[in-house]
């Protein structure tokens, strides 16, 4: 951290009445929770909301119904081996 962000930091935390501890950690969390939630969102229009909602209420099609009928492949076994049995 250059001496420039300390100052301010400082600064906003004495106008903040925080110890520069406390309200860089509140920023942090903060600004975190923001980011998290961002990720979190999906934002669409209303013409793509509506083909969303179109697709999820659609039938499916034979290329859905043929990615169904597989088995996931973490229930494979050959994949990844039998599973080991449990000792007590």
């Amino acid at each position: 951290m250059t001496d420039e962000q300390r100052d301010l930091l400082e600064q906003a935390a004495s106008i903040a009445g925080s110890s520069l501890a406390s309200y860089s950690i509140a920023t942090l969390v903060r600004s975190a929770a923001q980011s998290v939630a961002q990720a979190r969102t999906l934002s669409l229009s209303a013409k793509d909301w509506e083909q969303f909602i179109f697709a999820l209420d659609a039938p499916d099609d034979e290329a859905w119904l043929r990615l169904r009928s597989l088995k996931p492949v973490w229930e494979d076994d050959e994949i990844h081996g039998a599973e080991a049995p449990r000792s007590h």
